[in-house]
């Protein structure tokens, strides 16, 4: 997100411009802009909790600022760049609205021809939750190792010894319909007496579509010119203020 500023019909701001040396200008402007750039990402940050259900602390210190300077006057607030395996923050969905990109462990299982393309994966009922709603990082790691989805060898080897160590009686997960095929296609978990039982952990839907929820480029828009001429006429005070007592 650029945060642009136009000084149109901003009369006070242009008076103040008479009483700043004409070097000092960008300075001060980028100044404004960057101010303004740090009120625009906490309120959106704020936001978050009420757009959100239990949004992680990783996802409400999603966002960066790149500060402006007095070569290039702009602001720039978006998120921070996810992972390797993504072409999209996680959250863009969620500002324009649509589909999301693949999860790391959606494409492991791609990989493993687990998961078939174009599908994606939503907890189960029997998946165990964090208190953010999300399936613990530890029961997919345990779900990848069983399913031979990770493709570094040696890591595989860490993972199978300390699940091991810690448990001589590790879940059982596999990929597929039970009941005959008569159930969805998902990772299931075997367990009770004999393993006879059955309980989904991952489902396999079709690609997810989100509306648009947090309203990212409307509130910049409704924020950032008052901002910005509020921050540029403070500072340009300070700033006269300090060349009279200089």
């Amino acid at each position: 997100m650029n945060i642009t500023i136009k000084m149109d019909g901003l009369q006070d701001t242009i008076k103040k411009l008479q009483d700043i040396s004409a070097h000092k200008v960008p300075k001060v402007a980028a100044m404004a802009l960057t101010a303004t750039a740090k009120e625009f990402k906490k309120t959106i940050t704020d936001m978050m909790p009420q757009v959100f259900d239990r949004p992680t602390p990783y996802t409400l210190k999603s966002l960066y600022l790149l500060p402006a300077t007095p070569s290039n006057l702009t602001a720039t607030v978006w998120f921070k760049w996810g992972s390797l395996f993504q072409t999209q923050h996680y959250l863009a969905p969620h500002v324009y609205g649509g589909g999301r990109e693949f999860k790391k462990a959606e494409i492991l299982l791609q990989n493993r021809r687990l998961l078939p393309q174009g599908m994606y994966m939503t907890a189960g009922g029997g998946a165990r939750l964090n208190k953010y709603g999300n399936i613990s990082g530890g029961q997919m790691t345990q779900i990848l190792s069983a399913v031979k989805a990770f493709p570094e060898v040696g890591y595989m080897m860490n993972i199978t010894a300390r699940s091991r160590k810690r448990n001589k009686n590790p879940r059982q997960y596999f990929v597929g319909r039970p009941g005959g095929g008569n159930k969805p296609l998902g990772v299931w978990e075997r367990y009770g007496a004999g393993r006879r039982h059955v309980r989904p952990i991952l489902m396999f839907v079709k690609k997810p579509s989100y509306k648009k929820r947090l309203p990212f480029y409307e509130t910049a828009q409704s924020m950032m010119q008052p901002t910005f001429r509020r921050e540029f006429i403070r500072l340009a005070d300070e700033t006269i203020q300090f060349n009279k007592n200089k």
